[in-house]
């Protein structure tokens, strides 16, 4: 039995790690089309030829993308909570998280809400500065195919430079990495 405590302990924050990639990338273009899409239909310009204050307009066009990210990453962790409990009863694991792995539970999921509002306002920002969600998206699978896969699997050395270990870093509270030497 305590085996199956145990599993359910790592099973929850593994399945958040694993979804969090999903809802970054959604708050990562969420944000980005809420202001491509204003600049692309020219509402933002009328918006400042009745406001002319640039700050606020800028600060509320970037912080509504990092708003919306609370609730969608509330929803996806209840959501895998509620799920994963369901699943793991359903196959007979009995309840064994202890109160300590509920904290950290807790803490993973504030991370995560946390990080997706950051992504959220870096959403917003790439939105003004690229002026078109398809050119994120392009650039986000180039970044991962280019730089996630290949150049880090070449020079192992950039491993601890990549976005990848950063977010496991943040959302798990630390990473672990590998370097083989080059022996030729």
């Amino acid at each position: 039995m305590v085996r199956h405590a145990a599993q359910r302990g790592r099973a929850v924050p593994q399945l958040i790690y694993g979804l969090s990639w999903v809802l970054l990338f959604a708050v990562v273009v969420i944000g980005c089309s809420a202001t491509a899409k204003e600049i692309g239909q020219r509402t933002l310009g009328t918006w400042l030829t009745f406001e002319p204050r640039r700050r606020p307009v800028f600060l509320s066009k970037v912080l509504a993308p990092a708003l919306w990210a609370v609730p969608l990453a509330l929803l996806l962790m209840v959501g895998i909570l509620v799920g994963t409990i369901a699943v793991l009863e359903g196959n007979g694991v009995p309840e064994g998280m202890n109160s300590g792995e509920w904290a950290d539970l807790a803490w993973i999921s504030l991370r995560v809400v946390l990080l997706a509002m950051a992504v959220g306002v870096a959403g917003a920002a790439l939105g003004f500065v690229l002026r078109h969600v398809a050119i994120l998206i392009v650039l986000l699978v180039g970044y991962v195919i280019a730089v996630e896969s290949i150049l880090v699997s070449l020079v192992q050395s950039l491993q601890s430079w990549t976005v990848g270990k950063h977010v496991t870093s943040r959302v798990l509270d630390g990473t672990t990495w590998q370097v083989w030497p080059n022996e030729w």
